[in-house]
């Protein structure tokens, strides 16, 4: 038991925030225990940001439903944040989906 939790542990940094254990399935089966806001914290708005700039994308429309600031955590590159659907036509380029 202690080794498989080590495992586990080690498997998931450092992504604990939407960590769900195996007894519901893994994260695989997470939005059905817990959806919303409850896993995006914005903890991954940050790796986004490193992303965009090791691939030099200075431009980037992050669709996002979360708990995060999308404009303080990403600073290395110019995100258009949009918040829900809206019925204009996207601009062109990269973009980033929230899983909600």
């Amino acid at each position: 038991m202690l080794a498989w939790h080590v495992v586990e542990n080690v498997a998931h940094y450092p992504s604990y925030i939407a960590y769900f254990n195996e007894s519901i399935g893994g994260n695989r089966n997470a939005d059905r225990v817990l959806i919303d806001s409850n896993l995006d914290w914005g903890q991954d708005l940050r790796r986004l940001d490193r992303w965009c700039r090791d691939n030099h994308v200075a431009y980037i429309t992050v669709h996002y439903f979360g708990g995060g600031d999308v404009e303080w955590e990403m600073r290395s590159t110019n995100p258009l944040a949009l918040y829900s659907p809206e019925p204009k036509p996207l601009p062109k380029g990269f973009f980033a989906l929230s899983r909600q």
